[in-house]
């Protein structure tokens, strides 16, 4: 089994955690942007309980499966996020 690892952006603000995001990676071969999705995400959660789901920008790396095609997120972060 190989997997490839994209960089990527989120592509959709979605409005509840049962939402699913798309993400969106360069294509090194074109000028055209890849887009990958819909996916399920987990929120990110801080110590005192808050929650903060996906933003349109955040930076997301993608896992394919080659042989399956499956695609998850394997991680998404914001450097200047804030849990709410």
């Amino acid at each position: 089994m190989a997997v490839f690892l994209l960089n990527g952006v989120v592509a959709d603000t979605p409005d509840k955690l049962t939402d699913e995001i798309r993400v969106s990676v360069p294509d090194l071969t074109t000028t055209a942007r890849l887009t990958y999705g819909p996916l399920k995400f987990d929120p990110v959660v801080s110590g005192s309980g808050g929650v903060r789901i996906p933003n349109r920008g955040d930076k997301a790396v993608l896992g394919i499966d080659e042989e399956t095609g499956d695609q998850w997120i394997v991680r998404r972060f914001n450097d200047t996020a804030h849990l709410s």
